[in-house]
C-alpha cells in the first residue's frame, strides 16, 4: 500500500530535477532574451570604448561568425550588470584592479598604467636611439613654419597624474631612476632649439597646497584647478607679446550635482555606479563646429589677437579659461598642425598641447 508520505517522497526528486532543468534553460536563454530587450546593457557613457557593431552581410560566413561573436560578447543581456557586480566585488571588497591598465593607489586614488605611462614614471623607458631627436625636430619644424608667418608657438606638455601625485601610488611602484622622457625632452628643447616649451611640473606641485585636487582621483585628467594653474603659466608667456592680456582670477566651477563617470571607472567596469567627475559645462561664449570638426569660439571683443589650440582631451577646461582673452579661438582635437586652418584664421598664437604619456611613442609623422 502506497501511503501519502511515500508518494510525496517520490515526487520530491522529480520536482527538484524539474526545477534544476528550468533554471538551467533560463540561464541559457536569459542573456539572449535580455539582449533583444537591451536589458542590463552599458549605456554609451558607461564604458570607455565603443561596443562591436552588428556584422554586415557582405562579409563571408567566417568573418560574419567572428563579427557576430564579437557583437554578442558586447551586447548579451545583463552584461553591464554582471560586469559591474564583478568589478564592485574586486575593487571595493578585495581591493584588486580588474583592468591591466589601472592600478589602485592609496586613499581612493586610481592611476592609468596604459601606454607605458608607469614605465616612464619609474624611469625605465628612456628614448630609443633617434627618438628624442625626432621629437625635437617635430616641434622645431612647427616652430620654424609658424615663426616665418609671425606666429608665436607655445608647447604645453601636460604631466601624467602620477608625476604630480606620486604620493598616492601603491608601494609596489617605485622609481628606478629620476629621469623620464619629459625630463629629456624639455632639456633638449631648451638646449638645442628655440621652441618655447612649458614645464608645468613646478607650478602644479607648488599649487597642490593652494587649490583642491589638481587631478581627479578616479580619472586621468586634471581638474578645473589643475587647468587653471596651466592657464596662469600660459598667460604669463603670452603677456610678453601681448602686454594687455592679464591673468584672470580663479572662479570655482559651479557644482550642478550631476556627476559623470570617470575614464578610469569605465575601464574598471564601474561607469554606471562610480560617478564623481563634475560634468564639463557648455561654453558661455558663442561657439560652433566647423566642417573639419574643429571648435570655433568667438571672444567678447571684435578686435584683438587670435588663438589656435591643438591637442587632446586635456584642452576642454583650458578653452574655458583662454577663449575670453581672444577675438577668435580655433580648437583642433587632432593634434596636427593643418596649414589650411592657420592660413584661414591667421592666429597670432598657436598653443600645442600634448599629454606626457604620448612621449612614450614616436613623434607624429615618424611611425
Amino acid at each position: 500500500m502506497i501511503t501519502a508520505q511515500s508518494s510525496s517522497a517520490q515526487w520530491k526528486p522529480r520536482w527538484t530535477s524539474a526545477t534544476v532543468v528550468v533554471l538551467f534553460f533560463a540561464a541559457l536563454w536569459t542573456p539572449l532574451i535580455g539582449m533583444f530587450f537591451g536589458a542590463g546593457a552599458f549605456l554609451p557613457d558607461e564604458e570607455n570604448r565603443s561596443p562591436a557593431a552588428w556584422p554586415t552581410y557582405r562579409t563571408n560566413w567566417f568573418d560574419f561568425a567572428r563579427g557576430f561573436t564579437a557583437y554578442f560578447d558586447d551586447h548579451f543581456g545583463f552584461r553591464g550588470t554582471l560586469i559591474t557586480a564583478q568589478a564592485l566585488l574586486k575593487v571595493k571588497v578585495l581591493g584588486v584592479s580588474c583592468s591591466k591598465d589601472v592600478v589602485i593607489g592609496k586613499e581612493g586614488w586610481l592611476y592609468y598604467t596604459g601606454e607605458k605611462s608607469m614605465d616612464n614614471y619609474r624611469g625605465v623607458l628612456p628614448f630609443a636611439a633617434g627618438e628624442l631627436g625626432e621629437w625635437v625636430q617635430f616641434f622645431q619644424g612647427y616652430n620654424d613654419w609658424l615663426t616665418r608667418r609671425g606666429i608665436l608657438l607655445l608647447v604645453l606638455i601636460v604631466p601624467d597624474k602620477q608625476t604630480v601625485y606620486p604620493e598616492f601610488l601603491p608601494k609596489s611602484i617605485r622609481k628606478v631612476t629620476g629621469s623620464t622622457r619629459l625630463d629629456e625632452l624639455t632639456f633638449a628643447l631648451k638646449a638645442e632649439s628655440n621652441v618655447r616649451v612649458m614645464d608645468l611640473r613646478p607650478a602644479l606641485r607648488a599649487a597642490k597646497g593652494q587649490y583642491s585636487e589638481l587631478y581627479y582621483r578616479t580619472d586621468t585628467h586634471w581638474s578645473a584647478s589643475g587647468a587653471y594653474v596651466a592657464y596662469r603659466e600660459i598667460i604669463r608667456l603670452i603677456e610678453k607679446k601681448y602686454p594687455a592680456i592679464r591673468v584672470l582670477p580663479y572662479n570655482y566651477p559651479v557644482n550642478t550635482g550631476n556627476y559623470d563617470a570617470s575614464d578610469i571607472a569605465k575601464m574598471l567596469g564601474l561607469g554606471r555606479v562610480w560617478r564623481d567627475v563634475p560634468p564639463h559645462l557648455p561654453l558661455s561664449l558663442p561657439n560652433s563646429q566647423t566642417a573639419e570638426g574643429d571648435l570655433l569660439v568667438l571672444g567678447p571683443s571684435a578686435a584683438g589677437p587670435r588663438l589656435a589650440i591643438l591637442g587632446d582631451s586635456f584642452l576642454f577646461p583650458l578653452v574655458d579659461y583662454l577663449a575670453p582673452h581672444f577675438e577668435t579661438t580655433i580648437v583642433s582635437w587632432s593634434g596636427v598642425l593643418r596649414p589650411a586652418m592657420i592660413e584661414q584664421y591667421h592666429p597670432g598664437i598657436v598653443l600645442y598641447e600634448v599629454v606626457e604619456r604620448k612621449l612614450n611613442f614616436p613623434a607624429p609623422g615618424t611611425q
